[in-house]
């Protein structure tokens, strides 16, 4: 798996993102993603407006609403 707007493990990732795309090696079934908190829990997880999947279901894209200065981990 990658991400499209930024590099895995990225510590400056600019707040003005509004989308994070999780490109996957393999087709998922379009619902499940496992994309989900981490072992910081649910203050290091953003605010999701919406899920999008491709067409061939190779990647979700999440419309999100990040805040400046803080702590992001999937």
């Amino acid at each position: 798996m990658n991400i499209k707007e930024f590099d895995n493990n990225t510590m400056n990732v600019n707040y003005k993102i509004d989308k994070i795309t999780f490109n996957f090696s393999e087709k998922l079934n379009g619902y499940n993603t496992g994309i989900d908190y981490s072992d910081l829990g649910t203050k290091a997880f953003p605010e999701v407006i919406s899920r999008e999947w491709s067409i061939d279901s190779t990647s979700c894209s999440l419309r999100v609403n990040l805040e400046r200065n803080k702590h992001y981990k999937f």
